[in-house]
């Protein structure tokens, strides 16, 4: 999808569909990862662009009294890369993912009791 932002500029985004076979947020990103270069490599060729990951995620909680608890919290990068080029376009996109993946993992360290039931999407 595009739209116009306030400053002249396009912003396209992008949606990706979870697979059940997608056990963690790497290998979610692996598979997507040729999409996602074939979609940055088409932009780069017109001008600078900015990039931003998120992923949804479906949790599970079993709580004392033995009720589930299901959220679904969007995961996101803390910044906006950019990107002038494309020699570097794969390492930088596994930093993107590695950072995404890490604000996961933190959420999931401070015991809040939640667990992976599945990812649902990225955009």
């Amino acid at each position: 999808m595009q739209q116009k932002h306030a400053l002249n500029k396009t912003v396209s985004e992008y949606t990706f569909r979870a697979k059940r076979t997608d056990g963690d947020i790497r290998q979610f990103f692996d598979r997507i990862e040729p999409k996602l270069l074939f979609i940055i490599k088409k932009h780069l060729t017109k001008h600078l662009i900015k990039i931003t990951l998120a992923i949804q995620v479906k949790l599970k909680n079993i709580t004392n009294d033995n009720d589930e608890r299901i959220v679904r919290p969007w995961f996101n990068t803390n910044k906006a890369y950019e990107i002038f080029r494309t020699s570097r376009l794969r390492t930088l996109l596994k930093k993107i993912v590695s950072q995404l993946n890490d604000n996961f993992e933190t959420f999931l360290k401070f015991g809040s009791g939640f667990v992976l039931e599945k990812i649902k999407r990225s955009k």
